[in-house]
């Protein structure tokens, strides 16, 4: 199974919504795995910004649903599109298929809910498509242990690649390999070195930690992050932030004329 190198990935949000992961009917044991999903998915858009990886993010009816988590959201640069769809598999969807597609890269790393419908579709989907579909286990989930393994059970039958969030950004190219080694030997430095040392190394950690921050702060703008929302069979106009500058990639590939 070949490395999931960044330059080739994009990071799909699937239906991150409180409609799917916080609602009445869980149980405590199932709530609380959907809460750390939920968590794990802002971690790594959040990575995704910082490496300049391009973010997709698709909601499934958000008049029933809510929109999407705001602790994503605030992670993710302000220029993502965020495409409503009005079926479970985002493929049915020509407009979030095209905003995938105009990022130039082939590896889906799809994270989201539900991990048996939604995320399953969707993964499965990009896979017929031609795309290389690739699934971080604990960055989805659904509504109990047993469907969310049914779930992806059914996706690697399919030729879904399963993963789990720190195999796909530390160990196989999602993320730099320096970052975490400058991390961790920072740390180490810094408990047992000499006092020379403790001061470089506080110094290489804040640094680190400051770009981290930055990254994962990036488009966490209050009302300058509203991104790009289209309507997928609806026929809702795009609509973009007049006040925010776009990214002049995804002004490139951009119909809205706010540019």
């Amino acid at each position: 199974m070949p490395l999931v190198r960044r330059d080739d990935s994009v990071l799909v949000v699937v239906d991150a919504q409180p409609g799917f992961f916080a609602y009445e009917g869980l149980s405590e044991d199932d709530a609380q795995e959907a809460a750390h999903a939920v968590t794990r998915i802002a971690w790594m858009a959040g990575l995704a910004g910082l490496l300049d990886i391009p973010i997709v993010v698709v909601e499934e009816g958000p008049e029933r649903n809510g929109h999407t988590d705001p602790g994503i959201l605030a992670r993710v640069p302000y220029w993502t599109p965020t495409i409503e769809k009005t079926t479970f598999g985002l493929t049915a969807c020509e407009e979030a298929v095209e905003a995938i597609r105009v990022t130039g890269r082939n590896t889906a790393v799809l994270v989201g809910f539900e991990t048996d419908v939604c995320v399953a579709q969707s993964a499965v989907g990009l896979l017929e498509l031609g795309f290389r579909a690739v699934v971080p286990e604990d960055a989805t989930y659904t509504n109990s242990a047993r469907e969310h393994e049914r779930g992806l059970a059914r996706m690697a039958g399919a030729g879904v690649e399963r993963n789990h969030v720190a195999t796909t950004a530390w160990k196989a190219g999602f993320a730099p390999a320096w970052l975490p080694v400058v991390l961790f030997a920072g740390m180490v430095v810094s408990f047992a070195g000499p006092p020379a040392m403790v001061v470089i190394a506080s110094v290489i950690v804040l640094v680190v930690y400051g770009v981290i921050a930055r990254g994962i702060g990036r488009g966490s703008q209050g009302p300058a992050r509203t991104g790009v929302r289209v309507g997928c069979g609806f026929g809702v106009a795009l609509r973009r932030n007049s006040a925010a500058t776009a990214s002049p990639a995804s002004c490139a590939s951009c119909s809205c004329g706010c540019a």
